[in-house]
Parts: C-alpha cells; sequence; structure tokens
C-alpha cells in the first residue's frame, strides 16, 4: 500500500513538474429555465476567471471561477382557472460558482484548438430578488397553484438552498489567445431558486489568456 501511495505522489510530482498553466478571463451571457413545469428561459451573465492546468498535449484541468447572474421565472397562468391576480413565480442570484472541469484536446492545429470540457460544478448563490407564491388553492388532493403573488423583494434562505451542485458539459474553440466557450449545466439539488426544481442554463462565452 505504501510503494502505491509513493508511486502515486511520484507520478503527481512529475505531472506538475512537466505541466504548463495559463490564467485567463472569460465573460459572457446564460441561458437558464428551472426543470419544472410553465419555466421561462431569461436571459443572465457571468465573468470570472480562468486556470488551464496543462498535463498533456491531449487533456488539462480547467476550474473557473465565475461571479454569475442569473434569473429563474415560471409561469402558472395555464394551469389557473380563476387566478386574476397575476401568476409569475420570479427568482434571481447573484452566486459565485466554480466548476471543475476535465479538458480534452480534440484537436491542435496552429494557432487553432477544439476541446470537450466537461466536469462537475459548485455554487453559492450570494443575493437576489424573489416574487413568489403566498397562497395556494385546490380542486384535488394534489397541491394546488398560487391564487395570489408576493411582490418583488430580496429573498432570505438557508444554506441549504443558497448551495447547489450539477454537472456542466461543453465545447472550447481556441484561437491564438483568444477562446469562445458554449456549456450546458444541470444542477442535482432542487432549490427553490430554481422553483422547485433543478437548474438548467446554457452559457455562451468569450475568454482571453493573459
Amino acid at each position: 500500500m505504501k510503494k502505491v501511495i509513493v508511486m502515486i505522489c511520484a507520478m503527481m510530482s512529475i505531472m506538475t513538474m512537466n505541466a504548463q498553466s495559463d490564467l485567463s478571463l472569460t465573460g459572457g451571457v446564460n441561458l437558464s429555465a428551472p426543470s419544472t413545469e410553465g419555466a421561462q428561459w431569461r436571459v443572465g451573465g457571468f465573468i470570472g476567471g480562468v486556470y488551464d492546468f496543462h498535463v498533456s498535449d491531449c487533456f488539462s484541468l480547467q476550474p473557473r471561477l465565475l461571479l454569475s447572474y442569473q434569473e429563474n421565472q415560471r409561469d402558472w397562468k395555464d394551469m389557473l382557472t380563476t387566478n386574476v391576480n397575476g401568476s409569475k413565480e420570479f427568482y434571481s442570484q447573484w452566486a459565485l460558482s466554480l466548476p471543475v472541469l476535465a479538458s480534452f484536446h480534440v484537436m491542435n492545429k496552429d494557432d487553432m484548438g477544439l476541446r470537450l470540457n466537461v466536469g462537475p460544478y459548485f455554487q453559492y448563490a450570494l443575493g437576489g430578488k424573489e416574487m413568489k407564491p403566498i397562497g395556494v388553492y385546490s380542486t384535488t388532493e394534489e397541491a394546488g397553484v398560487p391564487y395570489e403573488i408576493s411582490a418583488k423583494r430580496s429573498w432570505d434562505y438557508s444554506s441549504d438552498d443558497k448551495f447547489t451542485m450539477g454537472a456542466q458539459l461543453g465545447v472550447q474553440f481556441d484561437y491564438r489567445k483568444l477562446f469562445f466557450t458554449l456549456d450546458y449545466r444541470h444542477s442535482f439539488i432542487r432549490s427553490q431558486l430554481n422553483c422547485n426544481g433543478f437548474e438548467n442554463t446554457l452559457q455562451l462565452g468569450i475568454g482571453y489568456r493573459l
């Protein structure tokens, strides 16, 4: 067992000595919708940094630290029969996001490259606004639909509601010092900030290597 641990540590040390790293700035837009009935796509944005740790010519580790703004909205109007008070459930959030991606270089040619990025992400919401149902009615034994929506105000939830994690998958096109990314992320945790559903987010970004 000790020999195995020593061999693993030695291999990691060799990889670290031979590896190169890049630091980049990135930003872009996102499009989000919760995985609930009546969900509507909403536009937000993100900005942050990328650390590209080159393990080999074909593989990199790419953690990103991002400050993002995201909105989720659910419209109950198609499920209502007598509601006349408005029907949109809305949550926004400013959040810190940490994707840790395995980056596979599927093409390297002169000043251009193409990658496939995949891995987990972790996100913690810092603050935002809400407009939520404050009452429900039902014509069956199942949970009903809202008959009144609150005014828009700042939300305040427990740490369980603020934290989420999930998987992220995307492609990256490199051109000299610039790169362009298209990513999709889906959370593994239901959250009130996602209208009691899971997160679905598309991200389109541009970055510059320092």
